[in-house]
């Protein structure tokens, strides 16, 4: 007897594990002897959704609050063949440091009425055919986001994108979810950098001489740092 299990449901061990138990009448037994006997297949489920998201530009360099940076978010049916026939949820929360923003969509259908709106990005996709490059297959949000003008971190702004398939559909390589990320620095206004390099040989004898350059700087070519700088170099 031969059958086809034409779909799996979603998990998280990205595989399918099928067992067949096969119980003869009495007095026929299995061929080890056995009154039933069984067998196991395991299948892996690899998943056709993807997800990317790049850096796209900056209004100026470098980036200050108030500055905007714009984002390309790509989902993708990586199958040539089949189709992602269930919802995808496409989420863009919007991160630390980012106040506000925009998006607009492009890609097969015409995203399907999904014209744009405001930031956070959270709509539902209703599917994506089979890839045909140009034509089908990915869906394209482009993301214009407004640094908080009273952004006062220092560390770079990291904004992710998550696609999350409705199952039995999964991402690439069986999973339930597929996130993408992107960091920008942010500098900013009138932000102070200071810099010290040996300019001296890496080596010296004792009682020589080591020389080191010291360089304090104002990266913003808008804002000028309106207070004093204290720049001091303990003996070490």
């Amino acid at each position: 007897v031969t059958y086809t299990i034409t779909s799996v449901a979603s998990g998280t061990n990205q595989s399918a594990v099928n067992t067949v138990a096969v119980t003869p009448t009495a007095p026929t037994l299995c061929s080890n002897g056995k009154t039933s006997c069984s067998d196991t297949a395991r299948v892996t489920i690899v998943g056709v959704v993807s997800l990317t998201k790049t850096f796209v530009s900056q209004s100026a360099t470098p980036l200050l609050p108030g500055g905007s940076i714009v984002y390309d978010v790509v989902l993708t049916n990586d199958s040539t063949t089949v189709p992602v026939q269930h919802g995808i949820l496409v989420s863009d929360p919007l991160p630390n440091g980012i106040s506000s923003g925009t998006w607009t969509c492009s890609g097969e259908n015409n995203c399907y009425g999904l014209t744009g709106g405001s930031l956070p990005l959270n709509v539902t996709v209703p599917g994506l055919l089979a890839f045909v490059a140009n034509s089908t297959g990915r869906m394209t949000f482009r993301i214009t986001a407004t640094v908080d003008p009273q952004n006062r971190q220092y560390t770079p702004i990291v904004n992710t994108a998550t696609a999350t398939p409705t199952a039995p559909d999964l991402c690439v390589g069986g999973k339930t979810s597929c996130s993408a990320s992107v960091s920008t620095p942010v500098t900013l206004p009138g932000s102070v950098q200071i810099t010290k390099t040996l300019t001296s040989a890496a080596v010296v004898q004792r009682g020589g001489t080591a020389t080191y350059e010291i360089e304090v700087s104002n990266p913003s070519t808008t804002n000028a740092v309106a207070n004093k700088v204290v720049v001091a170099d303990p003996v070490p």
